[in-house]
């Protein structure tokens, strides 16, 4: 997860990390839209003129503030204007924006000849959704605001959730009853399956916030019914949080918004993503970032090759974590499978006489059913556990997994027809932050393989927890919980270094030394401009 708050902190002065490239190239037009300039020396004397380089360029030049002396305050120096010429909605909600106005277009539009089945539940249901007439039962949007808050449960319910810290635990139906014997977790599972498949006494379940369910039980140990029936009602009511009720979600602007988010990031996720893949889908800038990975990748395993305070053994269990990693970039390769989405997402056209409520229960009921019938299935490791259409990345340590998803696939964190090292400094920047998790404070006690193994030697161990008190340290002085922000902030740092180092490998492997610049920038060197690129995305206000 990127850190916004600390984005800023994490770079070094331009002044101090500026290294001339001594080196330079020649580059063919049909590369880059350029032209010959001798202002830039650390370009090979090229500047790209292409739209997109040109529409870069005017940004930077838009969001900078050159009255700030860089070296003193490098953040403000690249984004100290951004909050005067902008509404400040960042980067990352503009990207939600765009794949909104595609999904909309495509919803709207007339039914083409030879569609795919999954298109015309998805126009039904974008529209039924969009029906203001269908909402909900009369009062239920009143009765909120009656509720208020449930102030006879909030004690309770808050005790519920903020226990829900700590690890998972695992193991049988015996063991989870003598861990937490006030919850009959055999007897739920089988009234959960009952129909669907048969519940071995010695399944092994994975139980995640096992305190909520040591806790749960005080609740119901209450004379007082009305706290119970007003639980119940509460889990309803944040279930339709969910659904377009618009006095209710005040959390997506607008209805529109609320019903598209709940198509592609939600009941209908792999058929509305398919749509949008089928008209937007990039094969070459998938295959240019995956090429990106696997330089970072290498990248990686060579700084653990060469750091000097690592022992051999903890070494090669990071080595081997690092070849093991694995990465899904741009979509999940189910995706692209229309048998997959036939024989998954299989659910009727929804008739004129059904409701949007009717149609919206009878997919949820389809998705529960189908994912129930996941126990008599291997181990989906394809599947994403977030939505494929938004912008974001994360790491699984359990699967010891990178997953970049599609939002990023646009810019300003990625476009092909700019210089890679653009493209390095931002989405680049993006996957080593993702990867360097797996090497965290709390990532690194993960294996290659996702287990929970303390693979460290303690030699290994007390020098990693001396080095990162800098971290802390420093982000500390800076007025920055260093503790709290510690894994984001390795993240960062050495994430940053990675993109840079994997950005000089991909220079090498293609014979050249350097990149046309952008205008207005040919006076800097190749290096400032890749912290320039780097810097201007704390204003996006990334989280992942």
């Amino acid at each position: 997860m990127m850190n916004t708050a600390v984005r800023w902190l994490s770079t070094l002065p331009i002044c101090v990390l500026a290294i001339l490239l001594t080196s330079q190239a020649a580059f063919a037009d049909d590369v880059y839209k350029s032209i010959e300039n001798p202002e830039a020396k650390a370009f090979g004397n090229r500047v790209c003129t292409n739209k997109e380089c040109a529409k870069l360029a005017a940004m930077l030049i838009h969001n900078r503030n050159e009255k700030i002396n860089p070296c003193e305050d490098f953040g403000a120096y690249v984004c100290g204007n951004f909050k005067i010429n902008s509404n400040e909605i960042g980067y990352h909600v503009e990207g939600m924006q765009t794949i909104h106005r595609k999904l909309k277009r495509m919803m709207e539009s007339p039914p083409e000849p030879n569609e795919k089945p999954w298109y015309n539940l998805a126009r039904s249901f974008y529209k039924k959704c969009l029906d203001t007439t269908s909402d909900v039962y009369p009062g239920l949007r009143v009765l909120l605001d009656e509720i208020g808050g449930w102030p006879a449960l909030t004690a309770e319910i808050k005790i519920l959730y903020n226990e829900m810290d700590g690890e998972d635990i695992n193991g049988s139906f015996a063991f989870l009853k003598k861990e937490i014997p006030n919850f009959d977790f055999e007897k739920y599972f089988k009234r959960l399956y009952d129909g669907i498949a048969p519940v071995d006494p010695e399944t092994i379940v994975v139980l995640e916030f096992p305190e909520y369910f040591k806790q749960f039980h005080k609740l119901f140990r209450s004379e007082n019914k009305r706290k119970v029936a007003n639980y119940a009602s509460f889990l309803i009511l944040r279930h339709l949080f969910r659904l377009p009720i618009t006095k209710i979600n005040r959390y997506i602007p607008t209805r529109e918004a609320n019903c598209l988010y709940l198509m592609y990031g939600d009941l209908l996720s792999y058929r509305v993503t398919k749509m949008y893949f089928e008209k937007h889908f990039d094969r070459d800038a998938v295959q240019k970032v995956t090429e990106m990975v696997k330089l970072i990748k290498e990248e990686l395993r060579e700084s653990l090759k060469n750091a000097s305070w690592l022992d051999d053994k903890t070494r090669a269990n990071a080595i081997l974590k690092v070849d093991k990693m694995a990465y899904s970039v741009g979509y999940p390769e189910n995706l692209l499978n229309d048998t997959y989405i036939e024989d998954n997402w299989n659910i009727p056209p929804s008739p004129s006489s059904e409701s949007f409520y009717q149609l919206a229960a009878r997919v949820e009921r389809k998705l529960i059913a189908s994912a129930l019938l996941q126990i008599k299935l291997p181990p989906d490791t394809i599947s994403w556990i977030s939505p494929i259409l938004i912008v974001n990345a994360y790491y699984q340590p359990s699967k010891n997994k990178i997953v970049i998803q599609q939002g990023y696939f646009q810019p300003p964190f990625y476009e092909k027809n700019l210089p890679d090292y653009i493209n390095y400094a931002t989405i680049g920047s993006i996957i080593s932050h993702e990867i360097m998790h797996g090497f965290d404070s709390k990532g690194r006690f993960y294996d290659a393989f996702g287990n929970v193994v303390d693979w460290w030697e303690n030699a290994a161990s007390v020098k990693y927890d001396e080095k990162t008190k800098c971290y802390v340290k420093q982000y500390t002085a800076e007025g920055v919980d260093g503790l709290a922000t510690l894994r984001e902030n390795i993240a960062d740092n050495v994430g940053f270094k990675l993109a840079y180092g994997a950005y000089k490998r991909l220079l090498k492997k293609r014979g050249l030394s350097t990149e046309p610049a952008l205008s207005a920038f040919e006076k800097f060197t190749l290096e400032q401009v890749f912290f320039i690129a780097y810097n201007h995305l704390p204003k996006t206000l990334r989280r992942t």
